[in-house]
Parts: C-alpha cells; sequence; structure tokens
C-alpha cells in the first residue's frame, strides 16, 4: 500500500466540506491533490465506479463514491463517509488498504478496477460555489476596467463623471458670468 492517495483538486474542495468525519480528515492530509486532468483513469475518484475484492470474505463487489446526499445502498452508491467509502478513495487499480471498521472488525480492500472515472466530479454545490466566487471577481473588476472610449467604469466611472459635470457647470457659470 502507498503512503499517498491521489484526490482531484475539485474533490478536494467538496470533501474539505466534509473533514469534520475523522477517518476522512486523516485520508485527506496525506493525500495528493492534483488537477482533474492530470488524474490517471485507475484512480478512484469521487464519481467513479470501481471494483473491489474484500479479502476478508473473498467478495466482490462494485460501488460508486458518491457524496453524502447522493449515496444510495441499494443502487449501488456508497458515500464517501461510509467505511468502504472512505478506504477505497484515492486508491489506484491493485492497491489495497486495510480498514478499521465500525464494529471493531478489520479488513483488507483490494481495489481490482475503476470501471468509470469522471475527468471532472462537479456537484452541484460546488458549482454554485465557483460561481459566486466568478461573480464576485466580476464585480471587483469592474471597478478598475476602462471602456471602450476610454473612460472608466464602476464608482470611478462615477467620481469622473461628477468631476466632469462640476468643471462643465463651472464653464458655464464663467460664460453666463461674461454675458452679463
Amino acid at each position: 500500500m502507498s503512503d499517498r492517495i491521489i484526490v482531484t483538486a475539485l474533490d478536494m474542495v467538496e470533501l474539505n466540506l466534509l473533514r469534520a468525519y475523522a477517518p476522512l480528515r486523516r485520508e485527506l492530509e496525506r493525500a495528493i491533490v492534483v488537477s482533474s486532468a492530470l488524474v490517471p483513469a485507475d484512480v478512484a475518484t469521487m464519481n467513479s465506479r470501481v471494483r473491489y475484492l474484500d479479502e476478508k470474505d473473498g467478495a466482490r463487489r462494485t460501488v460508486s463514491l458518491v457524496y453524502p446526499s447522493e449515496a444510495e445502498v441499494a443502487k449501488g452508491k456508497v458515500s464517501v463517509l461510509a467505511p468502504i467509502g472512505t478506504a477505497l478513495l484515492g486508491l489506484s487499480e491493485g492497491e489495497s488498504i486495510e480498514w478499521e471498521f465500525p464494529d471493531g472488525s478489520r479488513r483488507r480492500l483490494k481495489l481490482d478496477k475503476c470501471c468509470s472515472s469522471p475527468r471532472e466530479s462537479v456537484t452541484p454545490r460546488f458549482r454554485e460555489l465557483r460561481n459566486e466566487r466568478r461573480q464576485a471577481a466580476i464585480s471587483r473588476r469592474r471597478f478598475a476596467v476602462v471602456g471602450v472610449h476610454g473612460y472608466a467604469v464602476g464608482s470611478v466611472a462615477t467620481r469622473a463623471h461628477r468631476l466632469r459635470g462640476a468643471q462643465s457647470r463651472g464653464r458655464e457659470r464663467g460664460s453666463r458670468a461674461a454675458r452679463k
């Protein structure tokens, strides 16, 4: 067994929200975080469908690693917070891990095959966070961007507009005074 597991950067963002679960926190502390595009296809990431061998009883099972809200054991969707889900996360094909289960037993699980490994496992919550960050970045940039005609946009534009307005009002006053 390797001392390190591989976790995508996108998965790490979501999984950090679940760090209160001690076994998952320990796994994440030993993780190598990489871009989704760089994760080998034989690594168990979130939303991967994997086949593993429970060496204790010799049973082979196929499951999908999912977030807790998506877990449905009857459909083979195992939460990453379940002992099997946490144990399999980040393993490569052929690697095995010894894991303690809630009943006190220790089992050795071996990852046989990654049947499907998504390049990017973006969840609805992650999309929402990403969109919020993008909107905040756009809002911040709006104040520093210069428009097509050379006028600043945002709060800078408002100040410049007021200044130009005050200058033009001063000219008008001056020309009115000259006429009188």
